[in-house]
């Protein structure tokens, strides 16, 4: 018992006495660094970096707080960018966690690359769940995109280091700046960075893109549902959820500008198109105002005939009751125009038609037989009674 007494007694005493040393040895370098020029300044942290000591975490962030202090002459003196630079590498290296929002105000403070490059990696490490940090660097890089949007250029490299240091932030605050970044253009590089950097972020990548869509320009809209149909690993159900949210954002858009009713009708063209693919019946009443909207934009020529086509096809998709009511309905319209000599689409009539037996509802019987008795080619009396042999009784 005696000797275990002795040896505790031992232990703690050598502990104390190292704690009193690395104080001593922490109080030795913030004496010296205080009375210093920049650089003996330099001098001092060079020696201490080297000696990867925990408990010299605050003669560091002392450092950085001497930068941001002077940071007016960060480009003039080059010893204070120098040990600025250690510092901030050092309290990334050590995690000292109060030097993060000097480190921020240095990131900010200064347009050195080297010194916001080591400065945003630091906070990749300190600002882990800081919202203030996170929502300060989402600021920044809106700030850049601004720029680039003017038609002047940010420091591509700076933007790349940014984006990784959201990477490892990782929340879901992030994904709009980042998503903008992404379709903006400034390289293939950094568009694939942030393309990355978004599909693997933190939150629910649909609610995200729903966001986009709905508070976005026309392009973004555009780009939002693009990237969400592209998405490699999510569920079909949720990228129908998606189009079906596009296409009904897009159907209530109003614009003056053409530039933006364009894009708005590729947005609903997509759309449709997915949820046709999907086979999505949730969106049929959509679908429906879809067909009744681009019919009417092709009648004034304002829409191309593919549009109405990927209409019906996503109407035959829908494998509604309410979808084979609408087609019957046009079906009825198009019976009507023939017999009164008025020229019919043939692409479009044999679509109709199509789908009309793809849907197999009984509905569109009487309109289906009435083509046999009308003046139109042999073809298209032949479609219409093999969909007459579809419907289901």
């Amino acid at each position: 018992m005696k000797i275990k007494y002795l040896i505790t007694c031992f232990l703690f005493i050598s502990i104390n006495s190292f704690a009193q040393n690395e104080s001593s040895k922490l109080g030795a370098y913030m004496k010296n660094f205080n009375k210093g020029d920049t650089q003996v300044k330099l001098q001092l942290i060079e020696e201490a970096a080297g000696l990867d000591s925990p408990a010299l975490g605050p003669l560091f962030k002392s450092a950085v707080d001497y930068a941001v202090s002077n940071s007016s002459q960060l480009n003039t003196d080059n010893y204070l960018k120098r040990f600025s630079i250690i510092a901030v590498n050092e309290c990334a290296d050590l995690n000292v966690e109060n030097a993060k929002y000097p480190v921020l105000r240095l990131f900010n403070e200064t347009n050195d690359f080297t010194l916001q490059e080591a400065a945003l990696k630091a906070l990749a490490v300190l600002g882990k769940t800081d919202s203030a940090i996170i929502t300060n660097l989402n600021n920044y890089l809106e700030n850049q995109n601004n720029i680039y949007k003017t038609g002047k250029i940010p420091n591509k490299k700076i933007v790349a280091v940014c984006l990784k240091t959201l990477a490892e932030l990782d929340d879901a605050s992030s994904f709009t700046p980042i998503f903008n970044t992404m379709i903006l253009g400034y390289d293939k590089t950094i568009s694939a960075l942030a393309y990355k950097t978004i599909l693997n972020l933190a939150g629910d990548f649909r609610t995200s893109i729903f966001n986009i869509i709905k508070n976005g320009t026309t392009v973004e809209k555009k780009r939002a549902l693009e990237v969400g149909l592209g998405h490699q690993t999510m569920e079909d159900t949720k990228k129908a959820e998606i189009a079906e949210y596009a296409l009904d954002i897009a159907l209530h858009y109003t614009t003056a500008s053409p530039e933006d009713r364009n894009m708005i009708r590729e947005i609903r063209d997509t759309a449709t198109e997915a949820l046709s693919g999907y086979k999505w019946g949730k969106a049929t009443g959509l679908i429906i105002s879809q067909f009744d909207t681009v019919l009417l934009e092709y009648e004034h020529g304002v829409a191309p005939k593919n549009s109405v086509l990927l209409a019906i096809n996503a109407l035959g998709n829908m494998g509604t009751h309410e979808a084979a009511q609408r087609l019957t309905l046009y079906l009825n319209i198009l019976n009507a125009y023939t017999e009164n000599k008025k020229k019919h689409d043939t692409q479009i009539m044999f679509a109709v038609i199509y789908n009309l037996g793809k849907l197999g509802d009984k509905i569109a019987y009487d309109d289906l037989m009435y083509i046999k008795y009308l003046s139109y080619s042999g073809d298209i009396k032949a479609a219409a009674q093999k969909a007459i042999k579809n419907l289901k009784w």
